[in-house]
């Protein structure tokens, strides 16, 4: 399993990665990944409102809209010399349908560890 400080290497050498504490970093990579917020809470062992906490101070520390910007935020970070780093954006739509994915196979998790089936 990579480390924390393993898995962020890459965005390291970018000066607005400084503005952020570890939690939020870890956040904005989840977030990159896809993960719905209950997911990443898990993950984090902390609760779904702390995320949104989360999600919220890296948009404002970065000046950024959304989830689909932190997203190209990463993924732009992550691979510097792609040419089409620059068009991260037109991949929103693509993001959006892998979330809703991880989103409904989260969901189904979620309940059998309940006990509870998701209708």
């Amino acid at each position: 399993m990579t480390t924390h400080s393993e898995r962020w290497a890459p965005l390291a050498g970018d000066p607005t990665v400084r503005r952020m504490s570890d939690r939020e970093r870890e956040t904005a990579l989840l977030v990159a990944d896809g993960l719905p917020d209950v997911a990443i809470a898990r993950t984090l062992g902390v609760q779904p409102s702390t995320i949104r906490n989360y999600i919220r101070r890296v948009q404002m520390r970065l000046q950024l809209s959304g989830r689909d910007d932190i997203v190209a935020w990463v993924i732009a970070r992550r691979n510097p010399d792609r040419p089409e780093h620059g068009l991260i954006r037109a991949d929103a739509e693509h993001h959006r349908e892998h979330t809703a994915d991880v989103s409904r196979r989260t969901s189904v998790l979620v309940s059998d560890a309940y006990g509870r089936r998701s209708s």
